[in-house]
């Protein structure tokens, strides 16, 4: 029997209750305000750092707001939430500890540097994974949680080690004795004082240090998770049962924004098997939490997160009743009703895309992957996206091409598992480094050996009549340029093509032209192996797109994608700022669209609606129906030869058509 996250269709309200939060916490009106976003779930914050209840666990500091009344208000509010069918998960939060419960256990904070500095972000210290704040302390309170409340969910907020801190600064390794400790027990070697970014990943200390923090992760996750589950099976653990991620901001933040962010997310928690759960975060920077960003932003990543066959999900600060800026609350209230009275048609659908795109992570993709998911997203070529751990369960699942982004390393089970996909007849398109799997490149790749690598700075790409034959979107070109980056040094066995030319000169114009000879190198393999084909760009015009957007790129991928990999685009006249998802349930196939005009540099605004939006999709039932859930009327459909074309008049913010099959009169 399925519980009851499995599949489930989020509208989720997330209310950080900050300390003065629980100072008129009135039960009735806060469930009012989430029936009114026509919610059906619910993330309150309960306890760890700061308990916003009467506590019985020894050293679990209490917020000095918290009454018996708010205590029993608390109770309330779960008790009219499950009476609303509203889902309560109880976020939980063991990063950091009040100074009171320090003082009383110092060992149980993260430790810095040669001094052993702690981290105190305004009178709360961070604590480390080893310790016991985050071991039998952080069980007592879930355990509490759950049996006191009948809680639905359990959110552990910040789990794992000390990444960044409220200032977005990254910091080191811990120092504490518990990490040092474990450390040189499992590695005989002593903790590095650098963590990546800034360490050497070839450092054979760093190596074992993500290891190291790889492991005590998953052997928290999986305690955590047992322990859930023996209190009471029908509680769900998010990264467990259930991901979470999120869409946010930050002043600061390297440009450009990444406007695909929810929809990325979606994509990737769905291919990796798990429920989606997506976070349109309210505020624009830990700094300013009590500003909204855009309101066309939050609607934009709510649509996107919908119409790649995810849920809703909303996170504030504080409550929905007190929130000073509210510019949001009419575009959220807008998809989140949309989502409740469309739950029967769009729910559980599955993305039909033939086309699988691979993602070291959950947290925002490096710009190779980034440039990838533009091109695709913008080229409206249908695809999934999955984590790199999660890619073996998923090669069998009839994805016609798999696209690695940037992958140097792989285990060496993927590595054979990806020469076998090829050999049955799969298509690989790689872009960066030759992934390899215990220095052994894929032998689908074609390659006699791989040595260094060289810098990319000024060398260009010099394309002949060959070059332009397979990829006649580059006729008219003569260059394409290689940016910043660098290209592999290979000694190849699958034909090459675009030749790369030593860097060029800058300057003074008057010798700003190119008369020397090829280096050697190329920027294109093509290698067939078995029934199938690999495309190797040894550089990365992945990132050169999403940091410079030049259409040379643009026009490069294209033919690499549609003329030589023989990937279908679903409109070939459509603004690349529509996104166009394909997916289908039981009954129903849906085609959504996404208007993103709206994205203009640094800023969001509404789109600018879009006329005759066009669609082309391979269809053979011919006694059909479609419809567009948004302006019912507003579409109109033709099949010819086996090929279904959809065109929509007008488009705003988004469009859904679904089409039916109609059961034969017979």
């Amino acid at each position: 029997m399925a519980r009851w996250w499995e599949g489930y269709p989020w509208r989720m309200i997330q209310t950080n209750m900050r300390e003065i939060d629980i100072v008129g916490l009135d039960a009735q009106r806060y469930v009012e305000n989430l029936k009114s976003f026509h919610a059906n779930s619910v993330m309150v914050s309960f306890g760890g750092t700061m308990a916003n209840y009467l506590s019985k666990v020894e050293d679990h500091y209490v917020n000095p707001n918290v009454t018996h009344e708010t205590n029993l208000e608390l109770d309330k509010l779960v008790r009219l939430c499950h009476e609303n069918g509203i889902k309560v998960i109880a976020r939980t939060d063991f990063s950091k500890m009040h100074r009171s419960v320090f003082e009383k256990y110092p060992e149980w904070a993260y430790r810095e540097g040669e001094n052993l500095d702690v981290l105190d972000s305004n009178g709360y210290i961070s604590t480390c994974q080893n310790g016991g704040f985050q071991k039998a302390f952080m069980d007592e309170v879930i355990t509490e949680i759950i049996e006191r409340f009948h809680v639905d969910g359990i959110y552990c907020n910040m789990s794992g080690f000390m990444v960044v801190d409220y200032n977005v600064k990254l910091h080191g390794p811990c120092q504490c004795d518990n990490c040092r400790t474990a450390f040189k027990n499992q590695f005989g070697m002593n903790l590095p004082k650098k963590d990546l970014p800034f360490a050497n990943m070839a450092d054979s200390v760093i190596q074992a240090y993500q290891k190291f923090k790889s492991m005590v992760t998953a052997s928290q996750k999986k305690r955590i998770s047992a322990l859930i589950k023996s209190v009471n099976p029908d509680v769900a653990y998010c990264s467990v049962d259930y991901v979470r991620q999120e869409s946010n901001t930050e002043i600061g933040r390297a440009l450009p924004h990444w406007q695909y962010s929810a929809a990325s997310n979606t994509r990737t928690i769905i291919g990796c098997g798990l429920g989606a759960d997506n976070a349109d975060v309210d505020f624009m920077a830990f700094s300013a939490r009590g500003t909204s960003v855009t309101p066309a932003l939050q609607e934009y990543r709510l649509w996107q997160a919908l119409s790649n066959f995810g849920g809703v999900d909303y996170f504030i600060m504080g409550r929905l009743d007190n929130k000073e800026d509210t510019s949001a609350y009419a575009r959220v209230r807008k998809v989140f009703e949309y989502a409740y009275k469309n739950e029967s048609i769009l729910a559980y659908a599955k993305n039909l895309a033939k086309v699988l795109l691979v993602r070291d992570s959950y947290q925002i993709p490096n710009p190779e992957e980034r440039g990838w998911i533009r091109l695709l997203t913008e080229l409206h070529i249908p695809f999934g996206e999955v984590l790199t751990s999660s890619l073996g369960k998923r090669l069998s699942d009839g994805y016609s091409l798999i696209v690695l982004p940037e992958k140097g390393r792989l285990s060496p089970d993927i590595c054979q598992a990806l020469d076998n996909y090829v050999s049955s007849g799969g298509r690989l398109l790689i872009s960066g480094k030759a992934p390899q799997g215990n220095g052994k490149p894929l032998a689908s790749l074609g390659l006699q050996s791989t040595g260094k690598t060289v810098e990319a700075e000024g060398a260009n790409i010099r394309l002949s009549e060959d070059d332009k034959a397979i990829i006649p979107g580059l006729s008219d070109r003569g260059f394409i340029p290689l940016g910043k980056g660098y290209v592999s040094y290979v000694n190849a066995k699958a034909k090459e093509f675009c030749p790369i030319m030593p860097p060029q000169r800058f300057g003074p114009p008057e010798v700003c032209f190119v008369n020397e000879e090829p280096t050697g190198l190329s920027g294109l393999l093509v290698n067939d192996f078995g029934k199938g084909r690999v495309v190797w760009l040894p550089w990365t015009p992945g990132t050169l797109y999403y940091t410079e957007g030049y259409d040379i790129w643009f026009c490069l991928a294209k033919g690499v994608l549609v003329d030589i990999l023989g990937v279908e685009q679903i409109s070939q006249s459509l603004n690349p700022m529509v996104e166009v998802t394909i997916g289908r349930t039981e009954e129903k196939t849906l085609i959504h669209f996404v208007n993103g005009t709206g994205h203009f540099g640094t800023s969001f605004f509404d789109p600018v609606p879009v006329s005759d939006v066009q669609v082309e999709i391979p269809w053979e039932y011919e006694d059909i129906r479609c419809d567009n859930l948004d302006e019912p009327g507003n579409v109109r459909f033709e099949l010819i030869n086996g090929t279904l074309k959809i065109s929509i008049p007008r488009l705003g913010f988004h469009a859904c058509v679904v089409i039916t099959k109609l059961k034969s009169r017979n």
